[in-house]
């Protein structure tokens, strides 16, 4: 072999390289895929010759590993990351073609639940509108109801029962006052007749003892009698005031009375008012009807004249109008008597409706009645409870007192000997005596100021309330008139006559 310089062996070897892998490529692909035509063995053995020739012309070798690489990664690579991308590729499609269908199919199941929930909600919205037009019924119904419980008599007799305690009550304190008055007169009375005794035995004593004594005591019992007087007339003055004070509450009390039957008489002049104009309307809607009666008859009569000429023309026409004749006959009989179903029930109902408020009211009566005479027990009770307990105690207070006296006159024995010292003593038990009666006496005043204003303060709470009650009960029936009107309208009834009287009604009755 002719020498060569080192480029010419490179390329050589470059040539070589490239003819050998192509052969060993040729030969791998050979032995994978016909390996009935080459076996493993015979592969081996041309390797190995080959290996060894090459060797010999000191050529560079690789490994088969190495070899194995290079070949991936000259042609198998491509041919590989290509069918795994195309696979790749087919499985991508695979799950968005799912993915798609997956999604078309909740897509659909979403817009049919969408389509039941709508159809519920319909279904609810439907029964929440029959359920608010009950609702709204029970409340008409309800506001017809209390336009007769919650009227101006109920009130006004609450009113009247009110006064009428008011009034009981006001007796009641004025007894215990008379009684207080009499007490109090006794108690005094008492009181001088024990300090007269006293001072009769003290003035003996004085004279016996000594004169300058008795005039000391002399002294004494005359400021002892001015007190008393002075006592005396202030009781007698608060038992003027006190009286005059009665007087004008029963003045009061008479004059509210009166107002409450004028309102009473003229409330029932009204209702009777209205039951006269129900009364009219009743008669003109008879006399409608007798005169809907006689033109009903002169059409009747009219009917039979063309009927007899007609009979004279052709005898089929005259059948054929008595048949026609039958028939209007009918219809008209029809129309008649529905018309007269429908008054009949009209004023069965009006009349039923009228006994209803009637029996209502007699019911109503009855009750507060009853509740009035149970009241007047109780109260009869409390008054006998509360005179046994006055009594009880007026028995327990002279006995403290006989105590007391009992205890000052062992006192006034025990200190007798020293007469400055009980006229020291007396004085400051009036002293205190003259305390206790301007403060029991300012006690009663603030009593009596707290019991008016509290009772100036229920009648303006009461003013209040019923005034608030009575614009209810005014927007209320109102309310009701104006849906009974339209009620009436919409039934094809003749609302003129309540229109027209609509009005007065409301002026004059007062529900």
């Amino acid at each position: 072999m002719p020498p060569f310089d080192q480029k010419t062996n490179q390329s050589y070897d470059q040539g070589r390289m490239q003819k050998y892998a192509s052969l060993s490529f040729q030969n791998t692909y050979d032995t994978n895929n016909n390996k009935d035509r080459y076996g493993s063995n015979q592969f081996i053995g041309s390797q190995s010759k080959f290996d060894r020739s090459y060797k010999n012309n000191s050529i560079n070798t690789i490994s088969l590993s190495e070899f194995e690489r290079i070949k991936k990664s000259i042609e198998l690579e491509p041919a590989k990351n290509q069918l795994a991308e195309s696979h790749e590729q087919s499985r991508k499609n695979a799950r968005e073609k799912r993915i798609k269908q997956e999604y078309e199919k909740k897509k659909q199941e979403q817009m049919r639940k969408f389509a039941e929930k709508e159809k519920e909600q319909q279904k609810i919205d439907k029964l929440e509108e029959e359920l608010r037009y009950q609702k709204k019924k029970e409340i008409l119904k309800k506001a017809n109801e209390q336009i007769f419980e919650r009227n101006e008599k109920v009130r006004a007799l609450k009113t009247q029962m009110l006064f009428s305690d008011m009034l009981q009550e006001q007796e009641y304190l004025n007894y215990v006052k008379k009684k207080q008055e009499e007490i109090k007169k006794e108690q005094e009375e008492y009181y001088v007749q024990e300090a007269e005794k006293l001072r009769q035995q003290e003035y003996n004593k004085i004279l016996m003892e000594d004169e300058i004594r008795r005039n000391k005591k002399e002294q004494a019992r005359q400021m002892v009698n001015q007190q008393v007087q002075e006592a005396k007339s202030k009781a007698i003055d608060e038992y003027k005031a006190s009286k005059l004070e009665g007087q004008m509450f029963r003045q009061q009390a008479e004059q509210a009375v009166k107002e409450e039957e004028e309102k009473q008489r003229r409330k029932k002049q009204a209702n009777q008012q209205l039951v006269q104009e129900m009364t009219q309307v009743l008669e003109k809607q008879k006399i409608m009807k007798q005169q809907q009666k006689d033109l009903e008859k002169e059409e009747d009569l009219k009917i039979e004249q063309q009927k007899q000429q007609k009979e004279l023309i052709i005898k089929l026409k005259q059948e054929r109008s008595k048949v026609l004749q039958e028939e209007i006959t009918k219809q008209r009989q029809k129309l008649i008597d529905e018309g007269i179903r429908r008054l009949k029930l009209l004023k069965d109902t009006e009349d039923q409706r009228i006994h209803n408020q009637i029996k209502q009211a007699e019911e109503k009566k009855e009750k507060q009645e009853l509740a009035k005479l149970q009241k007047l027990e109780q109260l009869k009770k409390e008054i006998d409870i509360s005179i046994k307990q006055s009594i009880r105690n007026r028995q327990e207070a002279k006995q403290n007192e006989k105590q007391q006296d009992i205890q000052f006159m062992t006192q006034l024995k025990q200190k007798y000997s020293e007469l400055d010292q009980q006229e020291q003593e007396e004085k400051q038990f009036h002293l205190q005596k003259e305390k206790e009666l301007k403060k029991f006496h300012l006690q009663q005043m603030e009593q009596k100021n707290l019991q008016k204003k509290q009772e100036f303060i229920e009648d303006l709470k009461e003013a209040r309330r019923i005034k608030e009650d009575q614009e209810v009960d005014n927007n209320i029936f109102d309310q009701w008139a104006d849906t009974m009107v339209n009620e009436y309208a919409n039934e094809g009834k003749n609302t003129q006559i309540i229109n027209k009287n609509l009005n007065t009604i409301r002026t004059k009755v007062v529900y």
